[in-house]
């Protein structure tokens, strides 16, 4: 078995710097990393998330973006609130195990807040 020091997440987004704002601003991850206007690096406990800017050609994506982003939160409703306030539309979805609250990113890209009961 190898031997993984990191995992990353990169998704390919449209506005570099729209993304960063969306996902330091809003979220509160922060950024690690950066380099000039072809990455960033938002980083909360245990993830990161690359941020890459698309370009035609460079790197092959799906039509449809089929990724999910889950963030585990200690209030969902309380942290759910704060960013509806932002702007952040969300659709909920409970059961017996956690209560969860789908939004999406600047770019469509599906996230979720998760509050395990």
């Amino acid at each position: 078995m190898p031997e993984i020091k990191k995992a990353y997440v990169t998704i390919m987004v449209e506005n570099l710097e729209k993304s960063v704002e969306f996902y330091n601003g809003l979220l509160g991850l922060y950024e690690d990393l950066r380099f000039g206007d072809s990455w960033a690096e938002m980083t909360t406990k245990g993830l990161t998330v690359g941020l890459h800017p698309k370009k035609p050609g460079a790197h092959p994506a799906p039509e449809h973006n089929h990724i999910s982003i889950g963030f585990e939160v200690q209030d969902l409703r309380k942290t759910a609130k704060e960013l509806e306030a932002k702007g952040l539309v969300f659709h909920y979805q409970e059961n017996e195990v956690n209560i969860l609250a789908f939004f999406k990113d600047p770019d469509g890209t599906h996230l979720y807040l998760t509050q395990v009961r």
